[in-house]
C-alpha cells in the first residue's frame, strides 16, 4: 500500500483530487450510497431546487456497470496521462475557474459534461491539447456504446468513431492527408477483421479492403487511373499467393491473375481484342517455361503454345479451318527446324512434316485416299529434286520414286 500511497502524492495537485474522485464519485454510486440520480447534471435541480453540487458530480460521476467498465478505465487513463502532462508539461501554475465544471491548467482548459438525453447517457469533453482543440462525445445509441473524437493535428481535422454493431467492434478515422481526404474503417465480420481505406490520390479515388477469409488474408485495391478503373486483389489460397487485376484498357476489359501452383509460378491474362477474346497463360512446368494462347480469330478458336524441351523451343497451334481442326507443330531438333501439320481435308485426315536433314529441306505427307493410305517424301539429294511415294493399291504396296 505505501507504494500506492508513493504513486499518489507524485501526481500533480489538481490531476490527483480529479483522478480520486472520479474514482470516489462513481463508486459511491455504483454502490448505492447515494443515488446517481443525485450526481448527474439535472438543469431544473440545479436552478430550481438549489443543488448546486451536480455540475461537480457529473464532472466526477461514470455509470459504470459490465458494459462500461473497459471504456471507465480508459477514461481514468486518458485523464491521468493527459492531465498529468498538461499540468508538467511547461505549466507550474493552475488555476480553476468560477465556471462549475470548467477547468483550466496554465493555457490549457478542460469541460466534462455528463447528462442523460430520453434513456440514454451522454459523456462529452471539450478541451485544449496545445494549440488544438479536442472534442470527445461517449454514449449510448440502443444497447450499444459509441465514442467519438473530433480533434486537430497541425492544419488538419481527424474525425474518429469507435462504437459496437451487434456484437463486433467498429472503429472509422475521416482525416484530411495534404489536399486529400481519407477515410478508413477497421470492423470485426464474424471471426475475421476488415481493414477498409477511402481516399484520393490526384484527382482520383482509391479504395483499399483488408481482411481475412478463414485462415487466409485477402487485399483488395479499386482506383482510378484516368478514364479507366483497376481492381486487384492478392490473397492466399492455402499455401500459396494469387493476385489479380482487373482493369479496362480503352474500350476492352483486361484481366490477369499472377498465382503459385506448387513450386512454379503461373501467370494468366484474359482481356478483349476487337470483337473477341483472347487467354494466354505462362508458366513454370519444372525448369521450362510454357506459354499458351487461346482466342478467337472470326468464327473460329485457334490455341497456341510455346514451350522448352530440354534445350529447344516447341511452338504448337491448334486451330478451325471452316469445319475441320489443324494442329501445327515448329521445334528444334539438335540445330535444326522441324514444322509438322495434322488436319482434316472432308474425311480424312492428313500429316505433313517439313525439315532440314543436313543441309537440305525435306518436305512428308501421309494421308488417306478412300481406304488407302499414301505417304510421299519430297527432297533434295545434291543438286536434284527427289519424289516418293508410298500407298497401297487393293492388297499390294506400290512405291515410287521421281
Amino acid at each position: 500500500m505505501s507504494d500506492i500511497g508513493d504513486w499518489f502524492k507524485t501526481i500533480p495537485f489538481i490531476t490527483r483530487y480529479w483522478f480520486a474522485g472520479s474514482i470516489a464519485v462513481p463508486l459511491i454510486g455504483k454502490l448505492g450510497l447515494i443515488s446517481p440520480m443525485y450526481l448527474v447534471l439535472w438543469p431544473e435541480n440545479f436552478f430550481h431546487k438549489f443543488q448546486v453540487w451536480r455540475p461537480i458530480t457529473s464532472t466526477l460521476y461514470f455509470p459504470v456497470g459490465p458494459g462500461t467498465g473497459f471504456l471507465y478505465l480508459v477514461n481514468l487513463y486518458f485523464l491521468y496521462q493527459y492531465s498529468t502532462r498538461l499540468e508538467t508539461g511547461g505549466f507550474t501554475q493552475y488555476s480553476t475557474s468560477t465556471l462549475p465544471g470548467w477547468r483550466q491548467v496554465g493555457s490549457h482548459s478542460t469541460l466534462p459534461v455528463l447528462y442523460q438525453a430520453g434513456d440514454r447517457w451522454v459523456h462529452t469533453v471539450l478541451y485544449q491539447a496545445g494549440d488544438r482543440w479536442v472534442h470527445t462525445v461517449l454514449y449510448q445509441a440502443g444497447d450499444r456504446w459509441v465514442h467519438t473524437v473530433l480533434y486537430q493535428a497541425g492544419d488538419r481535422w481527424v474525425h474518429t468513431v469507435l462504437y459496437q454493431a451487434g456484437d463486433r467492434w467498429v472503429h472509422t478515422v475521416l482525416y484530411q492527408a495534404g489536399d486529400r481526404w481519407v477515410h478508413t474503417v477497421l470492423y470485426q465480420a464474424g471471426d475475421r477483421w476488415v481493414h477498409t481505406v477511402l481516399y484520393q490520390a490526384g484527382d482520383r479515388w482509391v479504395h483499399t479492403v483488408l481482411y481475412q477469409a478463414g485462415d487466409r488474408w485477402v487485399h483488395t485495391v479499386l482506383y482510378q487511373a484516368g478514364d479507366r478503373w483497376v481492381h486487384t486483389v492478392l490473397y492466399q489460397a492455402g499455401d500459396r499467393w494469387v493476385h489479380t487485376v482487373l482493369y479496362q484498357a480503352g474500350d476492352r476489359w483486361v484481366h490477369t491473375v499472377l498465382y503459385q501452383a506448387g513450386d512454379r509460378w503461373v501467370h494468366t491474362v484474359l482481356y478483349q481484342a476487337g470483337d473477341r477474346w483472347v487467354h494466354t497463360v505462362l508458366y513454370q512446368a519444372g525448369d521450362r517455361w510454357v506459354h499458351t494462347v487461346l482466342y478467337q480469330a472470326g468464327d473460329r478458336w485457334v490455341h497456341t503454345v510455346l514451350y522448352q524441351a530440354g534445350d529447344r523451343w516447341v511452338h504448337t497451334v491448334l486451330y478451325q479451318a471452316g469445319d475441320r481442326w489443324v494442329h501445327t507443330v515448329l521445334y528444334q531438333a539438335g540445330d535444326r527446324w522441324i514444322h509438322t501439320v495434322l488436319y482434316q481435308a472432308g474425311d480424312r485426315w492428313i500429316h505433313t512434316v517439313l525439315y532440314q536433314a543436313g543441309d537440305r529441306w525435306v518436305h512428308t505427307v501421309l494421308y488417306q485416299a478412300g481406304d488407302r493410305w499414301v505417304h510421299t517424301v519430297l527432297y533434295q539429294a545434291g543438286d536434284r529434286w527427289v519424289h516418293t511415294v508410298l500407298y497401297q493399291a487393293g492388297d499390294r504396296w506400290v512405291h515410287m520414286v521421281l
